[in-house]
């Protein structure tokens, strides 16, 4: 297939000019997003079969998939101007709707990953915590300076305020059978080692940042790491893929905004720093850290081999390539892959 630079819709465009219009455009049957998907270039070899996938996974979550093939003219500027409705490079539907089941599998591959971090770092963060004191968690003085801080968004609540009205929220909406035995035994809130499993990623995340600087280093050295500021960054960019993950997003080219941080003295990581320099904001930096934090729980290495595998037996789309992931040609040789060869 011939490949050519994807794009149309230059300077003119109302994104350009800063016009903005009103959507008009009109609702389409499956039969006739199939007739447009046909004449902006995207073949069809089996029409029912298109239809089928149409159904299936929608016109507007395939768009994504097509979206960087679409053609840009001379003077188009990324990001601003709207490319064309054309697709070039002689693709047919197939090509994408393979890439999209590809992404729903790697989806799936790791919140298989994530699942046992998250939980073990909620072991850790009650433990921790917990030799304090089973409400030192609740306790402002144990936040320090942080406990002042506005929270995020316009609640008009500080950090604290925010943090403890929500675990208040939680056991009081909780159908889990511990919580509803609590509230009716106890008053006051959960023991630590209670509350952690009524928090979300999201919150785990936040609490660890607040922690006390011993409390946070000791956590960050059983994941093999001397600064807790590398750790509260995993916390952050590995709860953002968890949300892509478990909202059904795509992963295919997708930009990761808070990227990982990469120690330099781990031997593991070597490559992956050269990696991320090149194109630091892709998928691959954060299959490294999951890769990593999987082998310092003594995780078994079946995960490393399944996403081997998922990567080496590629869909048959002509338009999949690994740099769109971020992997590099020799990724095989990292010490975090060839455990799963």
């Amino acid at each position: 297939m011939t490949r050519s630079t994807v794009s149309a819709g230059g300077a003119g465009s109302s994104v350009a000019s800063g016009v903005m219009n009103s959507y008009n455009k009109p609702y389409l049957e499956t039969n006739q997003l199939l007739d447009l998907l046909e004449s902006r270039g995207i073949s069809l070899s089996d029409r029912a079969e298109g239809a089928s996938d149409l159904r299936r996974l929608g016109y507007y979550r395939l768009s994504a998939y097509w979206y960087p093939f679409r053609q840009r003219l001379p003077g188009h500027t990324e990001g601003k101007d709207i490319p064309g409705d054309n697709v070039i490079g002689g693709y047919a539907l197939k090509d994408f709707v393979d890439l999209c089941d590809f992404d729903a599998v790697l989806r799936n591959i790791i919140l298989a990953a994530i699942e046992p971090f998250e939980t073990s770092t909620r072991a850790l963060v009650a433990d921790q915590v917990g030799r304090r004191g089973a409400f030192t968690y609740i306790d402002k003085a144990y936040w320090g300076t942080a406990a002042d801080i506005a929270a995020k968004g316009n609640s008009g609540l500080t950090q604290y305020e925010f943090f403890c009205q929500k675990q208040s929220d939680q056991l009081l909406g909780s159908k889990e059978t511990f919580a509803t035995h609590f509230r009716k035994r106890y008053a006051g809130p959960l023991p630590i080692w209670a509350a952690v499993e009524l928090w979300d990623f999201g919150m785990l995340s936040r609490f660890y940042e607040i922690m006390a600087p011993d409390d946070r280093h000791a956590i960050a050295t059983r994941y093999g790491l001397t600064a807790a500021s590398t750790f509260q960054g995993w916390l952050v960019s590995l709860n953002d893929l968890r949300n892509f993950c478990a909202h059904h997003s795509r992963l295919n080219r997708r930009h990761f905004p808070n990227l990982p941080r990469i120690p330099g003295n781990i031997p593991a990581f070597r490559d992956i720093r050269r990696v991320q320099d090149r194109d630091p904001h892709r998928l691959y930096s954060l299959l490294c850290v999951l890769a990593y934090v999987l082998l310092q729980l003594n995780r078994p290495n079946h995960w490393q081999a399944v996403v081997v595998q998922h990567f080496t037996i590629p869909p048959a789309s002509s338009c999949f390539h690994l740099k769109d992931y971020g992997i590099p040609q020799n990724w095989l040789h990292s010490p975090l892959w060839s455990t799963g060869k």
